[in-house]
């Protein structure tokens, strides 16, 4: 069987999603989401795993790869 095929669909998925999270990131942690008033525990708890993660950007992009 030709597995190179599935893995560059694997490889286009993931980096598709990790895309795809970090923009749904950036939006619920956004001031005026619409999340941090229905789920603020929810984005109190993203909050905590940025920072944990190294905080900015690098926190974000961490929390989205692992997220893939």
């Amino acid at each position: 069987m030709e597995t190179a095929p599935l893995k560059s669909f694997a490889t286009w998925a993931r980096t598709s999603l990790i895309r795809e999270v970090t923009a749904r990131i950036a939006v619920v942690l956004a001031s005026a989401s619409a999340e941090r008033v229905e789920r603020p525990n929810a984005v109190e708890a993203l909050e905590r795993a940025v920072a944990a993660a190294g905080g900015g950007d690098k926190g974000k992009a961490a929390v989205a790869d692992k997220v893939a």
